[in-house]
């Protein structure tokens, strides 16, 4: 068990279980592409997260991480994944309201629409849905526009 904030070696050993196992099944890390991630991190005056290791190379330790479009943060801050698909949605208002003034029909809109926007809303929904009240509010905003 993790008792406060007392890491011991368990992350080095959650390490080297994962390459064990990829090692049984004939699978291989790229060490390069892996990184650490403390969640909720220790943070008393003199506490540091401990290095691990894998296949003699330190990994790096990272406060926030994309996976698989997710993004993650060592505070559990889910806004963060609301505040990534809003910057990504944001200039398809202003392209709407340009087609709209070319003429587009509504159905043209919406589709748009849904090609862009709704698939990143849909894709992000189990993120999104543990939101602040706040960023709930902003989704809500711009879906109604």
């Amino acid at each position: 068990d993790i008792v406060g904030n007392t890491f011991g070696n368990i992350p080095q050993e959650i390490v080297d279980a994962v390459q064990r196992w990829c090692v049984d099944n004939k699978m291989r890390l790229n060490v390069g592409k892996c990184k650490v991630i403390f969640i909720n991190p220790p943070r008393v005056l003199g506490s540091s997260v401990p290095t691990v290791y894998l296949l003699g190379q330190m990994l790096e330790t990272v406060n926030s991480y994309k996976y698989l479009g997710f993004e993650l943060s060592d505070s559990l801050d889910l806004d963060l994944q609301w505040r990534r698909v809003r910057s990504i949605v944001s200039p398809v208002e202003f392209l709407l309201k340009q087609l709209k003034l070319n003429g587009w029909s509504t159905p043209l809109l919406i589709c748009v629409y849904r090609a862009y926007c709704l698939s990143l809303f849909t894709y992000s929904a189990v993120m999104l849905t543990s939101t602040s009240a706040a960023a709930k509010c902003e989704m809500n905003a711009f879906n109604s526009r």
